[in-house]
């Protein structure tokens, strides 16, 4: 629904979801990954999730029976939002959405990601156990997307939301002259 240059931000999941658009975002000049799945083509979430060694907080997930994957709320305080007090921790337990778990179990393969053909930046969480930092890492990089890190949980845009803002301001500033230079260079 942006008529101009358009930057968009995915937290875990959600960059999954943001490196599927393509032809469809037209408008599109930049991703932000903060500490995010940043999936290539042919990879399956199945495949992201099942690596060696599984994070600390794999152990908190839980199905239940219409489908979905929750985090136990004591996983949440430990494993997610480890670096908040208590009570925000909590907080989070209790307003959480659930991961159909269709969609986290998924052996469909992934197409061809939008970190190919736009500008990324990527935050990498330090100190998360939900994806390992390892990981982040990896995708960063096979992103070639402008990294940072914090010494972070999983929840960097809370615990950390100075230094988050501060690379999405970036990411805003800097995307569209980039999509244009890529432009160019593909042209």
């Amino acid at each position: 629904m942006q008529d101009g240059p358009t930057i968009v931000v995915g937290h875990s999941f959600g960059g999954a979801v943001i490196t599927g658009l393509g032809a469809d975002a037209p408008n599109l000049v930049g991703l932000v990954f903060i500490a995010a799945f940043a999936p290539d083509r042919g990879d399956t979430m199945k495949a992201l999730l099942s690596g060696n060694p599984q994070p600390p907080g794999a152990s908190a997930a839980r199905p239940d029976s219409s489908g979905y994957v929750w985090l136990d709320t004591e996983g949440v305080v430990k494993y997610f939002a480890q670096d908040l007090h208590r009570e925000k921790a909590l907080v989070i337990a209790a307003v959480q959405k659930p991961i159909a778990a269709s969609e986290v179990f998924s052996e469909t393969p992934f197409g061809d990601p939008a970190w190919k053909f736009v500008p990324s930046w990527y935050q990498v969480s330090e100190q998360d156990m939900m994806i390992p930092p390892d990981a982040e890492r990896f995708m960063a990089s096979r992103a070639k997307a402008v990294t940072t890190s914090v010494k972070s949980s999983h929840v960097a845009m809370i615990s950390h939301p100075k230094e988050t803002t501060e690379l999405i301001e970036r990411a805003a500033r800097d995307a569209p002259n980039l999509a244009m230079a890529r432009a160019n260079l593909s042209s």
